[in-house]
């Protein structure tokens, strides 16, 4: 009995054993297929971004936080103008009070994952143009660097723009001890500007337009309103006529209280007649004798058939 109950208690921990490890696994499968789903959403995600979202996109978002009149931005600045030009930066706004020290900061902008690796492997390139300025950001949409300490060079800083089109400062730029800025870097901040100039003159409508079109259309409707209303009004009595000769040949006043409740009945019965008039019109007009005549033999009948009762 003592080895049946031995035997016994080893197959229970045996079966114990198989039941806890097949847990184990089943715990481990799901935790690895979960981490996979989340992988590939974050994954996902960040192509989605990729795609939907350009380098216009990423420029607007910086040039919404660096805007007139605290700050100046400009898109595309290269270091230099004609045969000068070696970089350029994709974005570059200036602080334009004195009291906040006249920050020069420069942007580079990525969009792709691929862009952003070619662009961290040689990233002194870009002190072309960040030696000029006081501090330098890598600008991405949001997610697009995965490790800020691995991937964003340890003097630059990071603003990444997310699905809503905001930017936020992911990681501050250290300030650098920024190079005077030369003549041909001058030269071309100034040709950025101009052509900033030259898209918004392009692009948007001068509050003066607005207003001169305002002004048109208000003169344009004071001309316009009284032939309209004229207009509305002969149509209106065109229906106030056709109510009262409804009312004239059919007795029923479409304006009093209560025809509401009938309207269904009145619709149905105006159509019925208009259908028989239209389809045995002639018909009824030939038939008319006929129907007398048939009207005086039953009349004529209905006396004899009474005299012939009387005698009885």
């Amino acid at each position: 009995m003592v080895a049946v109950g031995v035997a016994v208690g080893v197959v229970v921990v045996a079966v114990g054993v198989v039941v806890v490890v097949a847990v184990a696994v089943a715990v481990g499968v799901v935790v690895v297929a979960v981490g996979v789903v989340v992988v590939v959403v974050v994954v996902v995600d960040i192509q989605i971004r990729e795609q939907f979202m350009n380098e216009s996109d990423i420029y607007n978002a910086i040039a919404a936080i660096h805007s007139a009149p605290d700050w100046a931005c400009f898109p595309d600045v290269a270091n230099g103008t004609g045969g000068h030009i070696r970089r350029r930066a994709d974005a570059v706004a200036m602080s334009l009070w004195p009291s906040r020290g006249l920050i020069l900061r420069g942007f580079e902008i990525k969009t792709a994952r691929a862009d952003l690796k070619k662009e961290l492997k040689t990233p002194e390139k870009a002190e072309t143009v960040a030696a000029f300025c006081d501090e330098w950001y890598l600008a991405t949409p949001k997610g697009l660097v995965k490790d800020l300490e691995l991937e964003v060079p340890p003097a630059w800083g990071l603003m990444e723009v997310g699905d809503n089109g905001k930017i936020r400062t992911a990681k501050k730029a250290v300030p650098t001890d920024a190079k005077p800025i030369s003549r041909v870097l001058l030269a071309a901040i100034l040709r950025a500007s101009r052509k900033e100039i030259d898209h918004i003159e392009e692009n948007y409508v001068r509050r003066e337009d607005i207003q001169g079109k305002i002004n048109a259309a208000r003169e344009s409707g004071k001309e316009d309103a009284p032939r309209a209303a004229q207009q509305e009004i002969a149509v209106l009595q065109r229906y106030k006529n056709a109510v009262e000769e409804f009312a004239a040949r059919t007795g029923i006043n479409l304006i009093e209280n209560g025809w509401q409740d009938y309207s269904t009945q009145y619709a149905e019965a105006l159509l019925v007649g208009k259908a028989m008039v239209g389809k045995y019109g002639s018909g009824l007009v030939g038939m008319a004798p006929r129907i007398k005549a048939i009207a005086d033999i039953v009349s004529n009948a209905h006396k004899e058939l009474t005299q012939l009762l009387e005698n009885k």
